[in-house]
């Protein structure tokens, strides 16, 4: 039966061309463990033997985030192959990435304590943390900033701490008022902030763009315990984590292959509590789609065969099949981070990111899409007149969108 569904698996589209270079990067973008190890030294080796554009191949390094994961698999299972040239510019792309996760990595460890302090409880997401877990190591995965989850009665006094310690809030970047603040802490979910003595960026989260409140409480309730450099910080369960990184690459239409590469070592793990429950809470949480996409990616890319419950959930989930079909298609743009930002707030979108969601849109989701905080700063109102904000939205998405962006077009010219 097991056998049969798998070879019911929806195939790898034919319409899509993943270049050789491509799918060198895809074998090099996790640290494989058990039989995996034999398969992904083979791929690698043959690929490598067929001849690569290094050139191309950095490239792509480059745009999916992964210098560390490269240079080390490489190294590990094909460094004869590799020109002095390339082995030398990953080697020194991998040490400025690893500097710069440990970097992140030391700064969460003194937050850590501040926060402590202060009885602020918070959750690290992603980071120095998920690299420990899922490779033994610290420094490996790509980080960019530093990721913390509080609760959301937490959110001012985590705000005033940063703020004390010489970050800057960068998002939203500008001072609100009485309901502004209010609207953006019930329908926003986190604050960006930079550091410009330490070159750090922070986003401090207290919900989810595509999770109502109670899902939110649901990862809380997953908590459990790390311990790393003499500190206990909280950290979620395996299957609240698997759930959380789904909903994250799946937000993000899993443009970066960085964000699935991390899913690809907890799938091909097996569970000793079984599947069912991994599923279950997927159901709470509403997620059950983007699991039953990033297992199919995983299965696409990582040729991982899929255990029998997930199997039943992409045959219940259909709409999944085009959801993951719409990430590949992402993942292989060559456009970048500013170009792919733009397609995913645009309206052609949309319809991706509703079908995410298995129940109906909830009032809080559709509030977001008629109450945009951009306006915030682009059309100041007194609060007395904040209730203007949602019929004037179209307004303001066309002054933004047309006349401002034509003024700029002719003071170009």
């Amino acid at each position: 039966m097991k056998e049969t569904m798998q070879t019911l698996l929806p195939s790898f589209p034919a319409n899509i061309n993943l270049s050789k270079e491509f799918r060198l990067l895809i074998s090099c973008s996790w640290l494989a463990e058990g039989d995996y190890t034999r398969v992904q030294n083979e791929r690698i080796n043959s690929l490598c033997t067929e001849g690569v554009d290094w050139k191309s191949f950095l490239n792509l390094v480059e745009r999916h985030r992964m210098p560390t994961l490269a240079y080390v698999t490489l190294h590990r299972h094909a460094e004869q192959f590799l020109p002095a040239w390339v082995k030398k510019a990953l080697k020194e792309r991998s040490d400025n990435a690893r500097k710069q996760a440990l970097l992140i990595g030391a700064e969460l460890v003194r937050l850590a304590n501040l926060l402590t302090a202060k009885g602020i409880e918070f959750i690290p997401l992603r980071g120095a943390l998920l690299s420990l877990r899922l490779y033994g190591d610290p420094g490996i995965r790509h980080m960019k900033d530093l990721d913390i989850l509080v609760k959301p009665e937490d959110v001012e006094s985590a705000d005033r701490l940063l703020t004390s310690e010489g970050y800057i809030c960068t998002i939203p970047g500008y001072d609100l008022t009485e309901k502004q603040r209010k609207y953006f802490l019930a329908e926003g979910y986190h604050y960006n902030y930079y550091h410009p003595g330490r070159g750090i960026e922070i986003e401090l989260h207290w919900g989810s763009n595509l999770w109502t409140s109670e899902q939110v409480s649901e990862l809380w309730a997953g908590v459990g315990s790390l311990e790393w450099m003499g500190i206990n910080f909280n950290c979620l369960d395996e299957d609240h984590l698997l759930l959380f990184l789904c909903g994250h690459g799946a937000g993000h239409k899993w443009f970066r292959l960085k964000w699935l590469s991390d899913i690809a070592p907890l799938i091909s793990r097996q569970r000793p509590e079984g599947w069912e429950r991994l599923i279950a809470i997927s159901e709470r949480l509403d997620l059950s789609r983007s699991l039953a996409q990033a297992s199919l990616l995983s299965h696409w890319m990582y040729d991982i065969p899929l255990p029998e419950p997930i199997l039943l959930l992409l045959e219940k989930e259909k709409v999944s099949f085009s959801l993951t079909i719409k990430a590949v298609e992402a993942m292989n743009d060559t456009d970048d981070m500013e170009v792919m930002g733009k397609r995913l707030d645009s309206l052609r979108s949309a319809w991706y990111f509703l079908r995410l969601r298995k129940y109906a849109v909830s009032f809080n989701s559709l509030k977001r899409l008629f109450v945009c905080p951009r306006d915030f700063n682009d059309f100041p109102l007194p609060d007395s007149l904040f209730w203007l904000y949602g019929p004037l939205r179209p307004f303001f998405w066309f002054f933004r969108h047309f006349v401002r962006h034509n003024r700029k077009a002719v003071d170009i010219h």
